[in-house]
């Protein structure tokens, strides 16, 4: 939880590996986030700029002022609220010229996850990962 005890929640795919792996990979590490597959999101308690179409389209980082981010802003935001390491590179790929770069690379990603999955000898998600 944040310091007004409330999580950051992040709407992500329950069902690319890719994502899976990222999801367990902050919370072995941080406790602040609330990760729910947009597959059993419910929209309508959300804020009306994250939608199904969206959630599809890229990660959804919704802080608990109610601001979001989405796609490699949204990994930014992730990582500048974990640790000191991870926090440099969160603000790292947050600065002006950097974060076209960062969002070029999740696009890249995100269009290529079945690839790299493959790759990367990751296991396919045949159920929504907890």
């Amino acid at each position: 939880m944040n310091g007004n005890g409330q999580n950051i929640l992040v709407i992500f795919d329950g069902l690319c590996s890719v994502c899976c792996l990222l999801k367990r990979f902050v919370e072995r590490r941080e406790n602040t986030f609330k990760f729910i597959p947009f597959q059993k999101a419910n929209f309508g308690k959300l804020p009306p700029s994250v939608t199904l179409s969206e959630s599809r389209r890229a990660v959804q980082v919704i802080l608990p002022s109610g601001e979001v981010y989405s796609a490699g802003r949204g990994v930014a935001e992730i990582l500048k609220r974990m640790s000191l390491g991870w926090k440099i590179a969160g603000l790292f790929l947050s600065l002006p010229l950097v974060d076209s770069l960062t969002e070029s690379g999740y696009r890249f990603i995100a269009n290529n996850r079945a690839i790299l999955s493959r790759i990367f000898l990751l296991p396919q998600q045949k159920a929504l990962c907890n």
